[in-house]
C-alpha cells in the first residue's frame, strides 16, 4: 500500500475542494506526466508496477472528480468519514475491467479503436492498415491478431 491509497483524490490531484473541472483537467494531467508508467523503462518492473498502482489510483480520482454526480457522492463520504475509494461507491455486480486481453500500449489503443470505428463503416482497408499498425506496438496480442484476420476474411 502506497502513500497515495490514503491521500484523499484532491489531495493525490493537488487541487482545492472547490476546484473548476478545468483545473481538474490540468492537475491530472500534470499527475500523468509524473506517474504515468509508460515514462518508465520497460525493465523496471517494480518501479512501473508502483507507478501501474499510482497512475490507476490518480485515473480514479480524475473520473470521480470530473462527474458532478460521483464528485457530490464523494465528497458527502468525505463529510462523514466513511471509504472513500471508488469500489465504495460503485454500484454491486459491476465490474470495472472488460472483458478479456486488454491493450496496454498507449500508442495501439487508440488505433484499434479506429479500427473498430472502420469495421463499423465496413471501411476494411481502414481497419486493416489501422491493426497492423497496432500490432507493430504489441506484436502477437491475440485481440488485435483476431480483429484482424476478421477483417482479412471481409476483404476476400
Amino acid at each position: 500500500m502506497s502513500n497515495l491509497d490514503h491521500e484523499n483524490y484532491y489531495a493525490l490531484l493537488g487541487v482545492r475542494r472547490d476546484a473548476t473541472v478545468d483545473e481538474i483537467r490540468d492537475a491530472f494531467h500534470r499527475f500523468s506526466l509524473a506517474h504515468h508508467p509508460d515514462n518508465l523503462p520497460p525493465d523496471a518492473s517494480e518501479a512501473r508496477k508502483q507507478a501501474t498502482d499510482a497512475f490507476c489510483r490518480g485515473t480514479e480520482a480524475y473520473r470521480v472528480l470530473l462527474n458532478p454526480q460521483s464528485r457530490a457522492q464523494y465528497d458527502a463520504a468525505l463529510q462523514t468519514g466513511a471509504r472513500t475509494d471508488v469500489a465504495s461507491m460503485r454500484p454491486p455486480g459491476r465490474s470495472t475491467k472488460p472483458p478479456g486481453p486488454q491493450i496496454k500500449s498507449i500508442k495501439a489503443r487508440p488505433l484499434y479503436q479506429r479500427a473498430l470505428q472502420a469495421i463499423k463503416k465496413e471501411d476494411w482497408k481502414t481497419a486493416r492498415l489501422n491493426l497492423q499498425i497496432a500490432l507493430q506496438y504489441e506484436p502477437d496480442h491475440p485481440l488485435l491478431l483476431s480483429q484482424l484476420r476478421t477483417v482479412e476474411q471481409a476483404l476476400k
